[in-house]
């Protein structure tokens, strides 16, 4: 997938997508006391890892791999017993364990939306991240023979797999100091939001469509916070012009706004 850009409200100004997750990465590494380098030769999972993050930023993506990913370990070797491509049986194990690493470590867990009375049957996290070490191993086994030999992908698949609950408090450092807008909605609201107005909408991906969802993300997310005028005027504009560049899109701005006023 080629790079992009995004619009960065905070700082006003146009910034590399990749670069930008990058530096979170980074950053967090510093933050956290786990320098590049230190546990192992890996300022290539500094890269996968911010390139995870900009994948699942990405509504094509999230479409695109929707039918490799499987929680449920039965339905994946069900799936993998189907795949005689070993390609296919790479993306298999490959883009499960990504989404346990993202789900994990940037949205807190595997089970937040699991309902109580299915609570019998929920995993802990402490076993999805054991899975996610196995699958990533797994993911790399297959591109080993894929190869014939190791390569930069393998390599980084099996340092991730080392590592693993290293890398995924990145995860977790990240999502705490800087996707802090996440704890603003209710799962509720942040489910609908998503697959209403961005995953199941093609076409939607344009910079201004794209710049003016930051903006209006970011507004959200302050008024939630400290409910200021200016940010309910812009709220209302906003939600008007998504509304006329995607007729589908959807937020009930009013009732928010009436919730706070009642």
């Amino acid at each position: 997938m080629k790079n992009e850009k995004f619009y960065n409200v905070s700082k006003q100004a146009t910034e590399d997508s990749l670069n930008y997750f990058l530096n979170l990465i980074i950053t967090a590494r510093i933050e956290t006391g786990v320098r590049s380098n230190s546990l192992c030769l890996d300022e290539d999972v500094n890269v996968y890892a911010a390139q995870v993050l900009k994948n699942f930023s990405h509504p094509t993506y999230l479409a695109e791999t929707r039918k490799y990913v499987h929680l449920y370990e039965s339905d994946l070797i069900a799936r993998q017993s189907e795949y005689q491509d070993l390609r296919e049986r790479f993306y298999l194990y490959k883009h499960t364990a990504d989404h346990l690493f993202f789900m994990i470590g940037i949205l807190r867990g595997i089970n937040k939306n699991v309902p109580t009375h299915h609570a019998f049957f929920r995993l802990s996290d402490e076993v999805y991240i054991a899975r996610a070490r196995a699958y990533y191993a797994e993911a790399a086994e297959y591109q080993h023979k894929l190869r014939g030999r190791a390569d930069g992908v393998s390599e980084v698949l099996s340092k991730l797999s080392a590592h693993f609950p290293v890398y995924l408090n990145l995860f977790y450092h990240i999502s705490e100091h800087y996707f802090g807008f996440i704890e603003k909605f209710s799962d509720g609201e942040w489910f609908h939001f998503i697959h209403k107005n961005i995953i199941h909408k093609e076409g939607v991906d344009s910079r201004v469509y794209v710049q003016l969802m930051d903006e209006f993300l970011c507004h959200l997310s302050s008024w939630k916070k400290g409910h200021h005028s200016e940010d309910r005027d812009l709220l209302r504009i906003l939600s008007a012009e998504l509304k006329r560049l995607n007729p589908d899109f959807h937020y009930n701005v009013e009732s928010i706004l009436a919730a706070r006023a009642a």
